[in-house]
């Protein structure tokens, strides 16, 4: 053990058997908690955490909240930093005139109820744009209220009901659409129809998996693999291309259990990573 500047004691590797002898080193590496060799490659080779005597004993001290460590498996959700530079004009025209960030979030929620049309329709291109758009007003309701520091706890409440409004039009629309692949005429009672409804439910599990996460204490997470952009390429894709739309359903369903699966895990490890850390500063 030796002692840097601010007399935090700081562990060498070679000490590792001598004080943690029940436990490998966990440190949180891409919005995920990893043990033993993989924990030590992720970090520095000469040291570990640096520690603190308590009451005789040695103890770690908090490393930092875990929600600022990179998330994984972010899709393309690690666009939306690009994406928003590239809205910069809207949102600075937006600050100057004081347009409130609702207003965006409605309009985001009426051009997926435009989007819903034109999947039922079978208009791609008409689709593409009006999806683009229902992008583009989830993302702008927030850099919005950023920009002019009236973000609020509503304004929360606000985002999720219009994102969730925003999924079932854009399903509903991909249902009408699937409903008309049978002939002329709406076939509901359909093969087609089904896999679509349960897409639909399915991709509701990501987002319940990340509020209940937050309720508890958690960080919200967003992004994939399968989030919210991912579903509208998938919409889109099965819109252009009907013959895929069972393949499209059955990877709607595959990559929502999978993102709530994913999601619910980092929050698991997050909370039980704050315990200790309040814990530990017990």
């Amino acid at each position: 053990v030796s002692t840097d500047l601010d007399n935090a004691p700081t562990l060498r590797m070679r000490s590792i058997g001598a004080l943690t002898p029940t436990s490998e080193p966990r440190i949180a590496h891409r919005g995920c908690y990893t043990t033993g060799s993989r924990a030590l490659a992720a970090t520095d080779t000469t040291t570990l955490s640096r520690l603190q005597v308590v009451g005789g004993a040695v103890v770690p001290l908090p490393t930092g909240s875990p929600e600022r460590a990179p998330r994984k498996w972010q899709g393309l959700y690690a666009l939306k930093p690009w994406y928003t530079r590239r809205l910069t004009p809207i949102v600075n025209v937006a600050v100057a005139r004081g347009i409130s960030p609702d207003v965006f979030t409605a309009a985001g929620v009426a051009a997926a109820g435009a989007a819903g049309v034109t999947v039922a329709l079978g208009w791609w291109p008409l689709a593409a744009l009006f999806l683009a758009l229902r992008l583009a007003g989830a993302n702008l309701d927030g850099a919005v209220a950023r920009a002019r520091g009236v973000s609020r706890p509503w304004g929360f409440v606000v985002n999720e009901i219009g994102d969730r409004a925003s999924d079932l039009l854009t399903f509903a629309g991909l249902a009408v659409w699937a409903a008309r692949q049978r002939g002329p005429g709406l076939h509901w009672l359909s093969w087609p129809v089904l896999m679509v409804l349960v897409a639909a439910l399915a991709a509701t599990l990501p987002t319940f998996a990340s509020l209940a996460a937050a309720a508890a204490g958690a960080q919200r997470r967003n992004g994939g693999p399968l989030g919210k952009t991912e579903r509208c390429l998938f919409v889109l894709l099965a819109t252009a291309f009907p013959v895929i739309l069972p393949v499209v359903s059955t990877q709607l369903v595959n990559g929502s259990l999978i993102t709530a699966t994913l999601r619910l895990r980092a929050a698991r490890r997050e909370l039980a990573a704050k315990r200790r850390g309040e814990e530990a500063a017990s």
